[in-house]
């Protein structure tokens, strides 16, 4: 009954002014928390606190929709300049304070909701970028943001991450905002404050009191005029380069990124780059801080993504998933560890070179480090964790696109113990071609180390010229050669007429084929070789001749092209006796690694009139001698003209596999094998000597 009245007189009572109404609102709502205070557990649907609730936080909103005609025009009596009568109310008894805590305890059950919907708004409001400065707006809401995630699978976890995303939205809007989130890592008054606001002393009507004394003084006698709290806000500011900080809404939204609802989680993670891609220096010196306590970043991070690749099994199912997205009880498990992958690299490329640098020295400590882990099933005799690891590495490097991250990657792979098991690896039967598209997808997004250890070490002395060509200290510079033409066609009537499988109107359809797809290929792979500053495409050195003797590689024997253009040739030459499916694999590598737009790789692979030294292996000798080898044995099969037809057409309808039963069969695929990649390197040396962007 007495509730009745209560709710009848509110009703029937004549207009209050807004902050009178707020005062009314609030001291209810106050009155009502203390009586359920200590009482038995009750949810907030069963009282009048969601009623109340609302009246408030529409009084404060409209309040801050007015904030833009308040800083136009004079302040009013009984207002702090800059606010409203609402917002000073708000301010001088720390509702906002007193919300955080009360959410943070749910007490009554469900109050945490009404908080979370009501700051959510307010912060999404259009006034609120200029409100955020305020250091009672802005503190509590850190404090919000700093509780936001800390219990899993919560039935909060939509709720906050939507509050998270309204703060990052203002922060979009002006990244300085972001500075208000720091936390100071010596001194954490939050605990002290909460624990105050939880006695819930019930206010006095402000609206009794002296105007004056009103206008100068806030709870407990507490100094609230404008000047003071600029002072402490500039006073914050300079204090930022003497004290080490933490930035709780990051951490936050990184434990938010580890929620197991899917939505939640990638919401998390597009917050994360969001926050990143504002680069505030002070908040980049804070991720980057690699002291433990600011480590979180990373930390977590590279932790998870340690985490996942641990719980992918070492089955041959599980090598499939990570390489062809199959489905199956696997792909869930797949599916997280590349979306962590493509969190981590889209993190590299938009952070600050401080996070970023970070970061990769935290990914490749990782991945070479011992223990459980990548390292340690790469090294491994069981071809199981050999595969595994392939498989998981091949599927980093087609999802890294940053260049942070492949560069990483590729200093991984090129560190001495795992390039050891890897040219292993590659040499062996089973886990061969595996290998070999982890090197194709290298090739493919090349990083300057990699190219640099991997070609360039061996080919910049140029000693594969002949050793009296460079006792005359000749400049080969190859424009001055044989047309880009001449080249070409080198290569493309280096395949005999009588080996041919197609016609003259196939092979000239091929050859046009083949060189729209390399001036397609050449334009990407130099789009990316020019984010890494290399190469520097131009003339050629000359030889020198004294530098080339005094170099580890003149020891009086064979030139030295390295251990990956010494396998790829040594494959080649091999073409003929090969599986179908290697012999792809072969050639389609070597076509991409001439087309990196280096000029020594350019003239070394692809310019077959320069004077080669006796016994050095060349792109174009491995192919005449296939051809020989092709001249010599095709004379012992009967009907062979035939056959290489028949063997090209089921190439074509995908029934290779029914032709390389036997070795007549693997040599007729070898042999169109030949004559399409005669083709394609044709192509290729017209493109690289004659397309200006490999000028």
């Amino acid at each position: 009954m007495y509730k009745l009245l209560a709710k009848a007189s509110e009703f029937l009572a004549p207009n209050l002014k807004p902050e009178e109404e707020l005062f009314l609102q609030w001291h209810n709502l106050v009155k009502e928390l203390k009586r359920l205070n200590g009482n038995d557990p009750v949810s907030v649907e069963d009282t009048d606190i969601p009623l109340r609730l609302q009246w408030v936080f529409n009084l404060i909103q409209q309040d801050s929709a007015h904030l833009d005609s308040l800083h136009s025009a004079d302040s009013t009596e009984g207002t702090i300049h800059g606010i409203g009568p609402c917002l000073e109310f708000a301010m001088r008894y720390k509702i906002f304070d007193w919300l955080v805590a009360l959410a943070k305890e749910d007490n009554p059950a469900g109050f945490k909701s009404y908080v979370l919907f009501f700051l959510t708004n307010f912060v999404r409001a259009p006034s609120a970028v200029s409100l955020l400065s305020k250091s009672f707006i802005y503190k509590p809401l850190a404090r919000l943001v700093a509780y936001c995630g800390d219990t899993r699978c919560s039935p909060w976890d939509r709720e906050e991450m939507a509050f998270l995303q309204s703060v990052v939205d203002a922060i979009e809007k002006d990244p300085c905002l972001a500075n208000l989130f720091l936390k100071s890592s010596l001194h954490d008054p939050a605990d002290k404050l909460d624990a105050d606001l939880k006695s819930l002393v019930l206010p006095q009507n402000p609206f009794l009191a002296n105007h004056q004394e009103e206008k100068s003084t806030g709870v407990n006698g507490a100094s609230v005029q404008s000047s003071g709290t600029n002072g402490a806000e500039e006073a914050s500011e300079q204090s930022y380069t003497k004290e080490k900080f933490t930035f709780p809404l990051l951490n936050s939204l990184l434990r938010m990124a580890l929620n197991p609802d899917p939505l939640v989680s990638s919401q998390a993670r597009q917050a994360v780059i969001r926050v990143l891609h504002s680069r505030e220096p002070v908040v980049s010196a804070t991720i980057a801080d690699p002291t433990p306590a600011a480590a979180s970043l990373t930390g977590i991070l590279i932790g998870h993504l340690h985490k996942l690749y641990m719980s992918i099994p070492s089955s041959a199912e599980a090598s499939s998933v990570l390489l062809h997205n199959a489905a199956g009880d696997l792909e869930h498990v797949v599916r997280s560890y590349t979306q962590w992958v493509t969190f981590v690299d889209q993190i590299a490329g938009v952070a600050d070179s401080a996070v970023t640098d970070a970061l990769q020295s935290a990914l490749k400590s990782d991945m070479t480090s011992g223990g459980p882990g990548f390292s340690e099933d790469w090294l491994s005799s069981s071809p199981e964790k050999n595969s595994l690891a392939l498989a998981a590495i091949i599927r980093t490097y087609k999802t890294a696109e940053s260049t942070a991250v492949l560069s990483v990657l590729s200093d991984v792979i090129l560190d001495g113990r795992i390039f050891g098991k890897f040219l292993q690896l590659i040499s062996e039967t089973d886990l061969m071609v595996m290998a070999f598209d982890l090197l194709d997808v290298m090739i493919q997004k090349p990083s300057y180390h990699f190219v640099e250890e991997a070609f360039l070490l061996y080919l910049e002395s140029r000693m594969y010229i002949r050793k009296e060509q460079r006792m005359q200290d000749i400049a080969w510079a190859t424009s001055d050669l044989a047309e880009a033409a001449d080249r070409a066609a080198m290569f493309r009537d280096l395949f005999p007429t009588a080996a041919k499988s197609c016609t003259a109107t196939e092979e000239e359809r091929d050859c046009e084929s083949y060189m729209r797809e390399s001036h397609y290929s050449m334009t990407r792979i130099v789009q990316r070789c020019k984010d890494l500053k290399w190469p520097a495409v131009g003339p050629l050195k000359s030889c020198n001749v004294l530098l080339a003797e005094e170099s580890s590689f003149f020891d009086g024997q064979a030139f030295n092209e390295g251990p990956v253009l010494r396998l790829l040739f040594s494959h080649l030459n091999n073409l003929l006796s090969q599986p179908y499916v290697l012999n792809l694999r072969i050639t389609g590598i070597l076509s991409k690694i001439c087309l990196i737009p280096h000029p020594c790789l350019r003239e070394y692979l692809l310019d077959p009139t320069i004077p080669l030294a006796a016994q050095c292996s060349s792109l174009y000798r491995c192919l005449v001698n296939l051809v020989q080898q092709i001249d010599s044995s095709s004379k012992s099969i009967p009907d062979f003209q035939e056959k290489l037809v028949q063997t090209r057409q089921a190439i074509r309808n995908g029934q290779w596999q029914e032709k390389c039963q036997d070795a007549e069969g693997i040599f007729l695929c070898g042999v169109i094998t030949v004559e399409e990649f005669c083709k394609e390197i044709a192509a290729r040396a017209s493109v690289r000597f004659t397309d200006p962007l490999d000028k």
